[in-house]
């Protein structure tokens, strides 16, 4: 796969966010309490829901001056935990870092990261909603909705572990292993 970088910047342009492949794992609009307390300040979704993709935490950076607040669900450090961190200077949302069962992963705003691609049509687009009943309901925008926490959860964690699994991406070195082991089978 292609391993270049995408960065785009917070609104106030002292942050920015990288991500080796856009998108990541899954892109998804979450609805749950967490993720809109976070968001309130967002100049495009304004807490109704978050705009975000998870991936491996080497796939994701983050710099410039944020600050950082941390949220867990139940059962805590053992549940889905997130150091989630923000601009500190226009409150808009950057990326959050995996603890407990998501530690090793990172999440990303894609709010901001789309910034980064200057073609609309390559821009990354959510493939679901979840947590749709904790939020407010403004649309599904088209896309998939799991309604229910456990529904959520339910669909959410099989997709992203399949995912997981057959990941290819620079850091897993599965991109890298596959053309040693071309290039081996040539030389034998």
């Amino acid at each position: 796969q292609n391993c270049m970088w995408c960065t785009g910047a917070c609104a106030c342009g002292k942050c920015t966010v990288s991500q080796r492949h856009p998108g990541g794992l899954l892109a998804f609009n979450c609805h749950c309490s967490h993720c809109r307390q976070l968001f309130k300040d967002d100049p495009e979704t304004k807490g109704d829901y978050a705009f975000e993709a998870i991936d491996w935490c080497c796939n994701i950076k983050g710099t410039g001056p944020m600050e950082s607040n941390f949220t867990c669900g139940f059962p805590c450090f053992l549940g889905q935990c997130f150091l989630r961190k923000r601009c500190k200077e226009c409150q808009q949302p950057i990326m959050n870092i995996g603890l407990g069962s998501m530690l090793g992963l990172s999440v990303v705003n894609l709010t901001v990261l789309n910034k980064g691609i200057p073609d609309a049509a390559a821009r990354v687009k959510p493939e679901v909603n979840i947590f749709y009943n904790s939020g407010f309901k403004k649309e599904e925008m088209g896309v998939p909705t799991l309604y229910s926490d456990a529904g959520s959860s339910a669909v959410m964690i099989p997709k992203l572990l399949c995912r997981i699994f057959r990941c290819k991406s620079c850091c897993c070195g599965s991109s890298q292993s596959e053309h040693d082991l071309s290039a081996q089978a040539q030389v034998v």
